[in-house]
């Protein structure tokens, strides 16, 4: 099995919305979810934003948000905004070693 986590382009955006609104519509199934996804395009503005899209064995397997801002307000160097995919987990958190907020 081959796990591939990379930092995703702008040219992908299109396939990431449609993947946002997939997940975003599974967590609606256990709680309400805003389906206007304000900081979209920040992941590709921001410098402090990143995209990433998982693949296993060269298929889609997921994707994750990733940021520097800490929604706890206690001190982090990441978090994950969103993520599906969860056998990339440890892969994703390899490439931004440090402290995350939850």
């Amino acid at each position: 099995m081959q796990l591939s986590v990379t930092l995703a382009q702008s040219d992908k955006k299109p396939l990431f919305r449609v993947l946002l609104q997939e997940y975003l519509a599974e967590l609606s199934q256990f709680s309400e979810v805003d389906q206007d996804y304000h900081y979209f395009d920040s992941y590709w503005d921001d410098t402090q934003r990143w995209p990433y899209l998982i693949e296993i064995d060269d298929q889609l397997a997921g994707f994750a948000f990733v940021n520097s801002w800490s929604p706890s307000g206690q001190g982090t160097d990441f978090a994950i905004a969103e993520f599906i995919g969860s056998r990339a987990f440890a892969v994703l958190l390899g490439n931004h070693p440090g402290i995350f907020g939850s």
